[in-house]
Formats: C-alpha cells, sequence, structure tokens
C-alpha cells in the first residue's frame, strides 16, 4: 500500500475512538452531549499518536486509561439512555440513586447482568482489538516522518480548534469525565441532604396549614384551579401587551374572556428564588428553603388533589416542590439547556388530571417556556420571525446599536412566545371543556429575559427591568372583570394568597388586607426590584 494511504488510514483510525464516542451516546439518545464528549476526547488521539511513535509503556499506558475513562463514561451515559430513556443528570435517575439501597442495587443489577455483561464486554473487547492493532501495525517510523498536506493540516487544525472550544466553555467541560463524575458524586450527597430536610419543610408546610387555614362554602364545591407557570417570557415581547409583534394571536383572539396584566413583577430574576416566593412565604437567602406556608399544603388541608406537572427536569424544584404533590409526572427526561422537549407533551398528562374523578383538584403545570437556548423552546412551523422580517422591532434593535446575535436571538425568542401562545391557548381550551362547579385559570411566567432590551446581550438578567418584568393572565369562572392591565404594577408573588382566595379560603395569620390581583388601588413599587 503507498504511505500516503497508509498514512490516511493511520489517520481515520486515530480518530475511530472520537466517533465511537460520538455514536454510542447519540445513538443511544443524546446526540448533543455525544458530540460534546467526542471533541472533548479528541486529546486521546494526540496520545495514540505519540504512542506509536515512542513505542514505549509510558505513553501505551496512558492513551489505554484515556480512552478507556472516556468510553466507559460514554457508556455509563449510554445506558442511562437505553434502560431510562433518560439523562443520567435527571431527576429521575438521581432520585432513584439516591433513594436506593445496597440490597436494591443488587436486584438492579442483577435484573440487568445480561445487558451489563454483553455491553462492557464488547467495550472491553473493542478497546482491546483497538490497541493491539494500533501498538502492533502503526508504530512504523515512516508514518510519522512524512509531511501533512495542506487539506490535512487545515483539518487537524479545525478538530484542534473545535477542542479547545470544547474545553473553554462550561456546559461542555462539564461532560469531561472527571468533572462529570466528581459533580455527579456531589448531587447525589446533596440530593440526600436536601430530600432529609426537604421532608422537614414538608411536615411544617402541612402542620400550618392545618393550623392556619379558614375556609368558606366554596369547599364543597367541585373545583379545578389551573397554575400554568412557564419560564423566561418578558411580557416587553407579548403581543397582547402593545409588542409590535403579534407573538400571541391565540390568546389575543381570547382576550375578552381573560384579564391581562402587562406589568406583572416577579419576585426574582432565576427561577428557583421566584418559586419560593410565588408558592412560599419565602425569603431572598439563595440558600434559603425555609418557609411556614405553601400554597399547595393549604389545597391539601381543603381536600384538593395535587398535581405537579413538569417539562422542566431540576433536582431542586422537584425535590421541594413537586415532590410534595400528590401526584408528580415528569415530562422532561433531559437537564441542560440544549434539550429539545417541547412544552406540547404535557397537554396528554393535563388531559388526564382533569379527567381525574377527585372532585377538587389543584393542577400545576410547570413549562419550560423560553428559557435559553431560545432555538429548542419551539418546532419549525413557529418559525415566524427572521432576519428578513425587516419590522418596527428590528429596526429599534438596530438604531440601539445590538448586535447581530442578539437581534439574532430575540427573533428566536419571539417565535419561542408564539409558540408558548399556542400552547397556553390549548391548556385553556382544555380547562374550559372540562365540567366543575367553579374552575380558574392562572397564566404567569417566573421570571423574564433581557433580550436586547437594555443591554446587548441574551439571557437573565437581574439589573434591568426585563429580567423581572412578566405577563400574567387570569381567568375564572364568572369573574366580573375582564380586559387588559398595561399599566398597573402588581406583585406576582401573590400568587399564593390569589389561588387561595379563589378556592374560597385564607390565612388567619395573613395580615395583608388587600388582594393586589382584584384590588384596584394596590401600590406596587417594582423599580425597587433591580436598582
Amino acid at each position: 500500500m503507498p504511505i500516503y494511504w497508509h498514512r490516511l488510514f493511520f489517520t481515520l483510525y486515530l480518530l475511530t475512538p472520537p466517533l465511537i464516542t460520538l455514536l454510542l451516546l447519540g445513538l443511544a439518545g443524546n446526540w448533543s452531549d455525544s458530540v460534546r464528549l467526542a471533541l472533548l476526547s479528541l486529546p486521546g488521539c494526540w496520545l495514540c499518536f505519540q504512542a506509536t511513535q515512542k513505542s514505549n509503556l509510558v505513553w501505551n499506558f496512558f492513551s489505554i486509561l484515556w480512552w478507556f475513562i472516556f468510553i466507559f463514561h460514554t457508556s455509563l451515559l449510554s445506558v442511562s439512555w437505553l434502560l431510562f430513556n433518560s439523562d443520567a443528570e435527571a431527576y429521575t435517575v438521581v432520585e432513584s440513586i439516591a433513594n436506593t439501597t445496597f440490597n436494591e442495587s443488587l436486584e438492579f443489577f442483577h435484573l440487568h447482568v445480561v445487558f451489563f455483561t454483553l455491553f462492557i464486554g464488547f467495550i472491553l473487547i473493542a478497546l482491546i482489538l483497538y490497541f493491539s492493532i494500533l501498538f502492533k501495525y502503526f508504530n512504523k517510523t515512516d508514518l510519522h516522518d512524512q509531511q501533512v498536506n495542506r487539506v490535512g493540516r487545515y483539518a487537524v487544525g479545525l478538530l484542534i480548534l473545535l477542542c479547545i472550544v470544547s474545553y473553554a466553555f462550561k456546559p461542555s467541560i462539564a461532560l469531561h469525565p472527571l468533572l462529570f463524575w466528581y459533580g455527579y458524586y456531589g448531587n447525589i450527597a446533596d440530593f440526600k441532604l436536601r430530600i432529609l430536610q426537604h421532608d422537614k419543610i414538608h411536615k411544617e408546610w402541612t402542620l400550618n396549614a392545618k393550623k392556619r387555614l379558614i375556609v368558606d362554602g366554596k369547599f364543597n364545591k367541585k373545583q379545578i384551579h389551573t397554575i400554568v407557570l412557564t419560564d423566561s417570557i418578558t411580557s416587553f415581547n407579548f403581543g397582547l401587551c402593545g409588542y409590535p409583534r403579534n407573538t400571541t394571536p391565540e390568546l389575543t383572539k381570547r382576550s375578552d374572556q381573560f384579564k391581562v396584566f402587562c406589568r406583572g413583577y416577579a419576585p426574582a430574576s432565576s427561577t428557583i428564588q421566584s418559586l419560593r416566593y410565588l408558592f412560599n412565604d419565602g425569603t431572598r437567602d439563595v440558600m434559603d428553603d425555609n418557609a411556614p406556608e405553601n400554597i399547595m399544603a393549604y389545597a391539601k388541608a381543603a381536600g384538593f388533589k395535587v398535581y405537579w406537572i413538569s417539562n422542566q427536569d431540576d433536582v431542586y424544584i422537584s425535590s421541594l416542590f413537586a415532590a410534595y404533590a400528590d401526584k408528580a409526572v415528569f415530562i422532561n427526561k433531559k437537564s441542560g439547556r440544549s434539550n429539545t422537549s417541547l412544552d406540547e407533551k404535557i397537554l396528554p398528562a393535563y388531559k388526564i388530571a382533569l379527567n381525574d374523578p377527585e372532585p377538587r383538584k389543584f393542577i400545576i403545570l410547570h413549562l419550560i417556556g423560553s428559557h435559553p437556548n431560545y432555538k429548542m423552546r419551539y418546532p419549525e412551523q413557529f418559525s415566524k420571525f427572521s432576519d428578513y422580517s425587516n419590522d418596527e422591532v428590528e429596526e429599534k434593535l438596530e438604531k440601539n446599536e445590538i448586535s447581530h446575535l442578539i437581534q439574532l436571538k430575540r427573533n428566536e425568542y419571539d417565535n419561542s412566545i408564539l409558540y408558548q401562545d399556542w400552547i397556553v391557548s390549548k391548556l385553556f381550551d382544555l380547562l374550559t371543556s372540562t365540567q366543575s362547579d367553579f374552575r380558574s385559570f392562572t397564566f404567569l411566567s417566573d421570571h423574564g429575559n433581557e433580550v436586547g432590551h437594555d443591554q446587548n446581550y441574551a439571557g437573565h438578567s437581574a439589573s434591568t427591568e426585563a429580567g423581572y418584568r412578566v405577563p400574567i393572565v387570569i381567568w375564572y369562572d364568572q369573574m366580573p372583570t375582564k380586559g387588559i392591565r398595561s399599566e398597573r404594577p402588581i406583585d406576582a408573588g401573590d400568587l399564593d394568597r390569589y389561588i387561595l382566595h379563589l378556592m374560597g379560603g385564607h390565612d388567619r395569620l395573613d395580615r395583608k388586607e388587600q388582594l393586589c390581583w382584584l384590588d384596584q388601588t394596590c401600590k406596587f413599587l417594582p423599580g425597587l426590584l433591580w436598582h
């Protein structure tokens, strides 16, 4: 064989392990992580090259060790998808591992012993064959002395650049085997500790709700209350609230049925802190789980069956909130920003909850909404806004010298809101087609997002109004006043008090006399949040 073809075959052979890494996890169910892992593994090709060139045991050992670690790591991540159709970091998997006893672990491995034996055996045999061939047939000096042609140099340069980029960015480097499993062990340990703490908090919620709840005659009725909690939507981009783009055509059609607050303000610019206020009597301390009351506890005390149906996968939120519900359903089985679990997947679970024969139901739907990465939040048919829109929004972004990248993000963000509009309208129609003596529907976002509104930036923002300003849409049977409230600011943190009022109860220790979502005279100063 001519040396050129021999050298080309040698290069392709060196790239075989990254290709195995790519295909192993990708075919199992996670292409985005498989690409990152393959790029992170590329230094192993250099180790193998050095091992064939120098032919000593040290280089051989480190090249074998490198690929054993990466292939075994990729295999474990792939097993999670093959057995559970889920990311290894997903709440259900972490929860299972954290709550599994030694005997249960033995039972699990016994159940899948054939699968594990074949899977690991195949990996080991493949590695043994690979390195046997590598060290026997590719240690010739003429393979290393030949000059690489221009195309080859460009290809190698591109791979090196992609590898450097993978190590430079946190979402990618976090997948490196050493960092991943160190963090994974920490997640399990933290989860176990948090479970113990949250269990105590849940007991406190239950005890306080029983002591403090005062009810009236409404609790004798059949009731359904739905909260649709989405993520990262600011009302600045809500067509219903005057945004130049029609991002809410479906809700606009139904606008005469709702009361819409265009200046709702989330209590925090991030999800976990915000949820402590929305459902609890929380504090601003980011490490403080404790709160004396929770709206789900009041609902339970009043005889409601509580549902938590989520298209987000967050261990902390699931442990503190979802675990307290009577029925928790997790649609999204892949953690991270790059997952593509569309919110429409929540519709079947919502239908099941609505059809539950329980007379009183409290249903919380936790959507992924417009959480970055925006482009992952909607299917292709909702790609309405693009570089070719040439509309008032693009003109304003250009005038404010917002970069082209952020303009692209704004288009993707608006498309995600357009999709959310469709989802929310479907959820509302499902509720109104369900019979009950009293029904309510509440839609709001946990916080907003800055997408070129005040800064040349896209993402969560604790320093600009867009990071907090959210739309709040409410409806309930026989609602006396409807319409769009575009000017009056209201506090989204009153959600729990509002829902409890609709259920027909209140907290005997609640010192607030006004319920601002229903009281026109309430005053709220939102600017204190970000100034």
